[in-house]
């Protein structure tokens, strides 16, 4: 079972927007989210021009910035039914690894992918390692070749753009709290809630 986070399993602005208003970089962040969305830039570009804003930055501050998540009501519940349902619960985020770390941990997640920021001695240095790109398709291939799972029993849950990739190669996939109509035509399913319980128990009827 395969699971975004920012916007699914969590109820919160997005891991890269903290950090953005952290650094009182809201307007640089702004700029460049238009211009990704404009088709200037791609997405490797967008996340690369981004973290260049936050060098020389703390990093303890960073850290700070996207302490204690906020869970969507039902996270811990969904996940803990998908694996009494015998799925291994994968999340898998275009986010920062050191915010998706404490929701893997806090849902009690198999595993975990997101994009890691790089650092110094204390400082941001503006580097960025992309393992979770604009599509998801890539990354999840790999997880299935490395773990032996069939994409053929597998699910996915999501709500961006991003997610399109992943809901393309699974059996069955779960939109949640979406209205961008890309991603609602790419799920199999779609699910308005505030539980993610409700989204999960839908692959659990399915698949």
């Amino acid at each position: 079972m395969f699971i975004d986070v920012d916007g699914t399993l969590t109820d919160d602005i997005s891991a890269w927007e903290k950090v953005h208003h952290t650094f009182d970089l809201v307007d640089e962040m702004n700029i460049n989210t238009e211009r990704f969305f404009a088709g200037e830039i791609d997405y490797n570009t967008w996340a690369k021009e981004d973290v260049a804003l936050w060098k020389g930055k703390s990093y303890h501050d960073f850290k700070r910035a996207l302490m204690n998540p906020k869970l969507r009501e039902g996270a811990i519940e969904g996940v803990e039914l998908l694996k009494r349902a015998g799925f291994d619960v994968i999340l898998v985020s275009g986010g920062i690894d050191e915010m998706v770390q404490q929701v893997a941990s806090a849902v009690k997640a198999d595993q975990y992918y997101a994009n890691t920021i790089g650092h110094t001695n204390g400082i941001l240095d503006g580097s960025v390692h992309i393992n979770v790109g604009n599509s998801k398709s890539d990354i999840i291939q790999q997880i299935a070749s490395e773990n032996n799972y069939n994409l053929n029993h597998c699910g996915a849950i999501g709500d961006n753009t991003n997610d399109i990739g992943m809901f393309e190669i699974v059996a069955y996939s779960v939109a949640i709290n979406t209205d961008k109509q890309e991603v609602i035509e790419a799920a199999n399913d779609l699910v308005i809630t505030e539980n993610f319980a409700e989204a999960a128990n839908k692959i659990i009827l399915t698949l």
